[in-house]
């Protein structure tokens, strides 16, 4: 895909929008890698009970 797709599909114009949005990813693939997650039926579960 090139980068002026992804661009487009995630709606960032700029450099500086377009590095904050790829550190957003790089930190929840860390997360996920980390075991920081959950499920999300159990998240879903949780906010219907809110």
């Amino acid at each position: 895909m090139s980068i002026e797709i992804y661009r487009d599909m995630l709606g960032v114009g700029t450099d500086e929008e377009l590095a904050a949005s790829l550190q957003a990813l790089e930190e929840g693939v860390a997360d996920v890698d980390a075991g920081r997650t959950r499920p999300f039926r159990d998240v879903l579960d949780e906010l219907d009970n809110v």
